[in-house]
C-alpha cells in the first residue's frame, strides 16, 4: 500500500481520537493529534505562545503537522486537523513541498445533542458544559468553513459519526483505501 494521509476533523465528541487509535492499531499506521503535537513541541517560541494561551500562526501549526507526517514511513492519520480554513488552505499549498500527493479530509458528523452526551459521558477533567459549548461554537465558526474548503477541493469524505464504532471504522477504512 502506498503511504496516504487522512485528516480527521469533526465536532467535540465525534470520535476523532477513538477512530485514529483504532486505525493505527489495526493497520500499523502512525497517528497523532494536533493538540498533543503542539503540547509536545520542542520549539521554544511555540511553547511560549501555547503556555500564554495564544493561538499559533497557521504557518507554525501546518509546519509542525507536515514535519510529523514527513518523518513517517507509513500512512498517517491526523486527529483534529484542520481546525480552521486558513490551516486547510496552507496544507493544500505546502503539501507538494512535503511529498504529500494523496490525502483526504474526513469529517465525522454528529449533532449537537450527541456531541454533548459523548463529551459528558467520557468524564474528562476539561469536559464541563461551558467548555464544551465554547468548543462547539469554535467548531461551527472555524472548522465548518475548513470542511467546506475540503469539499470544494474534492478531498472531503463525510461520515455519519452516530453509527457504532465498528461501522464508522469500516467507513474510514474504505475511505483510506480509496484515497
Amino acid at each position: 500500500m502506498s503511504r496516504c494521509v487522512m485528516l480527521i476533523t469533526g465536532p467535540p465528541g465525534a470520535g476523532k481520537g477513538t477512530q485514529s487509535r483504532i486505525l493505527a492499531s489495526r493497520h500499523g499506521w502512525h497517528t497523532f493529534s494536533i493538540g498533543q503535537l503542539l503540547r509536545d513541541t520542542a520549539d521554544p517560541e511555540i511553547k511560549q505562545r501555547i503556555d500564554a494561551g495564544n493561538l499559533l500562526p497557521t504557518e507554525h501549526v501546518t509546519r509542525l503537522v507536515m514535519e510529523e507526517i514527513q518523518r513517517q514511513e507509513v500512512s498517517v492519520v491526523v486527529d483534529g486537523f484542520p481546525r480552521r480554513v486558513d490551516q486547510s488552505r496552507e496544507f493544500d499549498r505546502v503539501a507538494p513541498d512535503y511529498d504529500i500527493d494523496t490525502y483526504t479530509v474526513v469529517a465525522l458528523q454528529v449533532d449537537e445533542e450527541e456531541s454533548w452526551q459523548r463529551v459528558k459521558d467520557r468524564g474528562r477533567e476539561d469536559d464541563e458544559r461551558a467548555s464544551w459549548e465554547h468548543r462547539w461554537d469554535e467548531y461551527y465558526q472555524h472548522t465548518v468553513p475548513a470542511i467546506e474548503h475540503a469539499r470544494q477541493g474534492g478531498v472531503l469524505t463525510e461520515i455519519d459519526g452516530h453509527e457504532d464504532i465498528e461501522t464508522v471504522t469500516q467507513a474510514l477504512e474504505r475511505t483510506f483505501h480509496a484515497a
